[in-house]
């Protein structure tokens, strides 16, 4: 009885914030895969001044906002003729004004543009899609990729597929929705036992007739927008934190799971708000299946260069939602005391600094408990993580690139709980910083555009990961050695180095066509990865 309430109370809810986002104006609320090219190369020119990127620190991104963003600096006279000729590719790749109206396939417009697209990359054309349709008041446009990917690991190989599709528009003026489906491939080979970095812990399905593994993910989500606020319900990534890869809030570490999010915009104010239903970390537990997240971030803009923010996050596990959980306004930690202090409660707060235009330095410092009287202590219980980076774009005219060198500091015991089920993970995976507690690194990257068709990534990261219980966050901390609780290190049991080096180039043939290659040294593995990819987009 008490979860068929909870649930009508809520329906009630988002249909009264849905009717008031009705009344809304032209949008397009599509999110952006974190992956697509065009959002390293924008980061790149928020740091130098080019462009102020809204909301930066908290993805998804959406399709509008790039596109408005591009928009404006095809208009800058400041740019480069390198970073010109890249901004008008990625414009022409974001430039769905130019899709005829009715139904439509790239072989409508073949003759037209079959030179510029299958033999060659002619920017100032717009990219053709697999299928789209446009009238007066909506758009609807289908993406077609295929990747096939050689892996040799040491002296052995086996190959990956990646198929994906995806359908995303508007319909109408005010009403965007977007659904991904992807179906990964991998060819086994019992010699390798690490698996692609795409897989998240989802069904495998392994097909011994064909030697093959088999796993989806989809991601899917409506919105409904206006000038100040937004309201989604879908199954999408999402990143809260300046981190490229290992930011401690979000990192989009999980398969993407199942959410509400929303967000209001005020001036110099942005409050990003989502409830989330997690993945159980084991079928077989059925106190699991309960798991919710509820979080809120609120932004401050203080200038152009300088940005606030604070984020609180919650774990809880019930059959039904907690209403005090859903309010986006509400304090959670009070919230989370007053229910019992039952819950998993965490906070954050991080900023972004652009001292000088080329130069952006972050910080974030998470809890998961801390006693600001004991902070420059060992006790156990300062359960935090420390992150700060630098993030450099130097002003060469004819080589667009940046650098980044960022340091993380996982205390043990951090998201871990008393109660198992309140952990921070989906799915047996961390929600946050992918190493968990009791880990530090060291991570450089660059960024090379070596043209507007070859870039040219590198990264190299350094490892400390210590063992033991308080190392993984499924650990219940009731179960530490209290001994120790007044002198806890800061990495627990023994100590593990490691180094990998990743250097990944991919060239554009044509429109349709990527080539792509990645090399990976792992000295703890005593492992060389080299892969070669293939890319097939329309």
């Amino acid at each position: 009885m008490r979860v068929a309430i909870h649930s009508r109370i809520l329906l009630r809810y988002l249909s009264l914030l849905l009717i008031l986002l009705f009344k809304s104006y032209y949008s397009q609320e599509i999110p952006l895969a974190t992956d697509n090219p065009a959002i390293p190369y924008l980061e790149r020119l928020h740091t130098s001044g080019s462009i102020s990127l809204p909301h930066y620190g908290s993805q998804p991104y959406y399709f509008h906002e790039v596109k408005s963003l591009l928009d404006t600096l095809q208009e800058l006279q400041r740019l480069s003729l390198a970073e010109n000729r890249l901004v008008q590719k990625y414009f022409d790749s974001f430039n769905i004004q130019a899709l005829p109206f009715g139904f439509a396939t790239p072989f409508h417009q073949w003759e037209n543009y079959r030179t510029n697209y299958l033999y060659s990359f002619s920017i100032k054309k717009p990219r053709l899609y697999f299928l789209s349709y446009r009238d007066r008041n909506a758009q609807v446009w289908i993406d077609w990729n295929e990747e096939v990917r050689i892996e040799k690991y040491n002296k052995q190989y086996r190959t990956f597929y990646h198929d994906r599709v995806a359908i995303q528009g508007y319909i109408p003026n005010n009403i965007s929705f977007y659904t991904d489906f992807s179906l990964y491939r991998l060819s086994n080979n019992e010699q390798i036992k690490t698996l692609p970095k795409e897989y998240k812990n989802q069904h495998l399905q392994n097909y011994r007739e064909l030697n093959w593994s088999i796993w989806d993910e989809t991601t899917t989500s409506i919105t409904i927008s206006n000038n100040s606020s937004s309201l989604t319900i879908g199954k999408i990534p999402i990143v809260w934190g300046y981190s490229t890869r290992f930011s401690p809030i979000l990192s989009n570490n999980v398969e993407p799971f199942p959410l509400i999010t929303g967000s209001i915009n005020y001036k110099k104010f942005n409050l990003i708000f989502l409830h989330g239903f997690l993945r159980a970390d084991s079928l077989q537990l059925i106190s699991d299946k309960g798991r919710k997240i509820a979080a809120h971030r609120l932004e401050f803009t203080a200038s152009r260069k300088l940005k606030f923010s604070f984020n609180e996050l919650v774990i809880y596990n019930r059959q039904y939602v907690e209403w005090g959980y859903v309010l986006p306004i509400n304090f959670f930690w009070s919230e989370e005391h007053d229910l019992g202090d039952r819950d998993n409660m965490l906070m954050a707060l991080d900023l972004d600094w652009i001292p000088l235009p080329g130069i952006e330095i972050y910080q974030t410092i998470f809890w998961d408990e801390l006693a600001w009287s004991k902070i420059f202590s060992s006790w156990w219980g300062n359960k935090f993580i420390f992150q700060t980076g630098v993030h450099w774009v130097p002003s060469w005219k004819s080589l667009p690139a940046d650098f980044r060198v960022e340091i993380t500091i996982s205390r043990p015991w951090v998201y871990t709980h008393k109660e198992p089920s309140n952990t921070y993970t989906s799915n047996g995976i961390n929600l946050g910083y992918p190493l968990g507690p009791n880990a530090q690194t060291l991570y450089l990257e660059s960024n090379l555009y070596m043209s507007y068709r070859l870039h040219i990534n590198n990264s190299i990261l350094f490892t400390r990961q210590g063992s033991g219980i308080g190392s993984d966050p499924s650990d219940n901390y009731n179960n530490r050695d209290r001994t120790l609780d007044n002198n806890t290190p800061f990495l627990l049991g023994k100590v593990v180095s490691s180094f990998q080096w990743n250097t990944e180039l991919v060239y554009e043939l044509t429109r349709f066509l990527t080539i792509a290659s990645r090399l990976r040294l792992q000295s703890n593995a005593k492992q060389n990865q080299l892969f070669f990819i293939i890319r097939f987009q329309w």
